[in-house]
């Protein structure tokens, strides 16, 4: 934001230092632009570490046998899901693909009042896929 001092003390600038001005704040866009690429390279680079974990650490024995999640498989147990059960899963397999396992579990419900433990009440094996942290946030079980 520029006063009125500065906006006088621009106005009666010589030839000489307004170049010079103007060369200060070129350099100082430049570094500023160069700061921001490189911090969106070690953001990227990071990101695609995070994924790359995350697939060497996933189960090698997982079989995904329908695309909606609904049926996947973890070594020789096969596991079948309800369509809401199902999204969940999804959800916390690409979390976990992204490098970022843990999800809150009211945005897997989609509502500060459904819990869990209520989507799949009726669900024998879902420890078996989800782990809880025991404070709200789940993702895909890794054994």
């Amino acid at each position: 934001m520029t006063n009125a001092k500065d906006s006088t003390s621009i106005d009666n600038e010589t030839p000489e230092q307004m170049s010079a001005r103007m060369y200060i704040e070129n350099i100082e866009r430049m570094a500023n632009q160069r700061y921001e690429k490189e911090l969106r390279m070690q953001v990227d680079a990071i990101k695609i570490a995070n994924r790359e974990i995350a697939e060497e650490v996933l189960p090698t024995k997982l079989e995904i046998t329908a695309k909606d999640f609904s049926k996947i498989k973890i070594g020789n147990q096969p596991h079948s899901f309800g369509t809401e059960q199902a999204k969940i899963i999804k959800a916390l397999y690409g979390a976990y693909k992204d490098g970022n396992p843990w999800v809150v579990g009211k945005q897997l419900t989609g509502s500060p009042d459904r819990k869990m433990q209520n989507i799949f009440s009726r669900h024998k094996t879902w420890k078996q896929v989800v782990e809880s942290d025991g404070r709200g946030k789940y993702r895909f079980k890794v054994d």
